[in-house]
């Protein structure tokens, strides 16, 4: 490889999509308790739902569609009882693309880390369901909402991150798939790949060094995204480990 050393991720949206099955717990939340509200997915992959904390957009949904706003901690609690529920069943796991650039980076010594606002039990669990025994190994830093006391575009969590992974910034990559990720990877120093999925909306993404399409990476496609020639050297070592 050339230079590169580490490969950064954000978990949900980029990794695996935990983020429907919260949509789908709150709206089984909400007829549970009898309250006239319905979860689209354009609605709760919008910026604001993404960035502001549960219970503050609860709240505010609470007064928007005049509902009782001591429903918001039952709404919270029915919500958790039915998202542990999708974990229970293993229905959430790691995106089939992003599982074998996992591997193929560990099997050439990349290092690995996970920079997320996701709970740890959550990001264990998934990692769990999709690797098994292995997962413990495959990561060398993961920073999650628990250690961190500001939330992205902060760069808190990507410093805690480095700060363990103790690499040059200039020779780690890090991928995410909102505007709020990649300012915070910005700020952090980090090159930064916007991952567009199919959860990121038209602009979240912009303002990253790169941006693909998924993570089925195909090594000269992401070269020529790059700039050939010009492009940055961690980038023709991430093609090179593809």
């Amino acid at each position: 490889m050339d230079r590169l050393k580490a490969l950064i991720f954000n978990f949900d949206g980029t990794l695996a999509n935990t983020r429907e099955a919260h949509r789908l717990s709150f709206n089984l939340a909400f007829k549970e308790l009898n309250i006239a509200c319905h979860f689209g997915e354009i609605f709760f992959n919008q910026r604001h739902a993404r960035a502001l904390p549960k219970r503050v957009w609860l709240e505010r949904l609470a007064f928007a569609r005049g509902f009782d706003r001591q429903l918001v901690e039952p709404v919270l609690a029915a919500q958790r009882t039915h998202f542990q529920d999708f974990l229970d069943r293993g229905e959430i796991q790691i995106h089939e693309d992003a599982h074998s650039i996992l591997l193929k980076a560990k099997d050439s010594g990349c290092k690995l880390a996970i920079a997320t606002m996701a709970e740890r039990q959550t990001v264990e669990r998934v990692l769990d369901a999709s690797f098994g025994q292995q997962s413990g190994a495959i990561f060398d830093a993961i920073q999650c909402c628990e250690t961190t006391g500001n939330a992205k575009p902060n760069p808190e969590v990507y410093n805690a991150v480095m700060e363990t992974l103790a690499e040059s910034r200039q020779d780690c990559l890090a991928f995410e798939n909102s505007a709020n990720g990649l300012e915070a990877a910005t700020k952090a120093g980090l090159y930064t790949i916007g991952v567009r999925g199919n959860q990121a909306l038209p602009d979240e993404t912009e303002m990253a060094d790169l941006c693909v399409p998924n993570l089925a990476l195909n090594p000269m496609q992401l070269m020529a995204l790059a700039g050939g020639p010009k492009a940055p050297s961690v980038v023709a070592g991430l093609a090179s480990l593809l």
